[in-house]
């Protein structure tokens, strides 16, 4: 039953993927599109057999999709957004190796933009007392140390992908 949102329509068949730690948009849109084939065989099963098709309303207080809206604004919210938060934002769009469909998170750091993907960044269960959320924290070999919101975490950004001022990749 289609209708003008995106996912927020009735389904006909409803199937579970767990979600891992270590996936990433692409890895998720994968298990996602083979668990979908069994479920559209399965309906034309029983379109075949003339079994009623049941019309699933679904519950949205069980997921959370980080939708095009974000595209809009694409930047980690370091005052909103804790540890895991940023850390789902960035998986959610990681479609590497090839471009993410919806957004790609950025962060703006000495005047230079990144787009990160998931192998950028590494959570560490560490905080400082005393800084902001976005705040540099450490740099060292390793990368840039980020404090997140208040007691969840550091991010370490290891690398990311440069933006030139017009957008492009360099």
């Amino acid at each position: 039953w289609m209708i003008s949102g995106i996912d927020e329509g009735p389904t006909a068949y409803v199937n579970l993927v767990e979600i891992k730690d270590n996936d990433t948009g692409l890895s998720l849109l994968q298990k996602c599109m083979k668990k979908g084939v069994i479920l559209v065989i399965k309906c034309i099963v029983d379109l075949l057999l003339g079994h009623d098709v049941p019309k699933l309303t679904p519950n949205k207080e069980l997921f959370h999709c980080y939708r095009t809206s974000h595209a809009r604004v694409p930047y980690i919210l370091w005052n909103i957004m804790d540890q895991t938060d940023i850390n789902n934002f960035i998986r959610a769009a990681d479609y590497g190796p090839v471009e993410s469909p919806t957004y790609s998170p950025k962060i703006c750091y000495r005047e230079m933009e990144l787009e990160l993907k998931t192998k950028d960044i590494q959570c560490l269960p560490l905080f400082n007392h005393e800084a902001e959320p976005g705040e540099v924290v450490a740099i060292d070999i390793d990368g840039v140390y980020v404090q997140c919101m208040v007691r969840s975490g550091i991010l370490l950004i290891k690398s990311g992908q440069k933006l030139a001022e017009n957008g492009k990749k360099t």
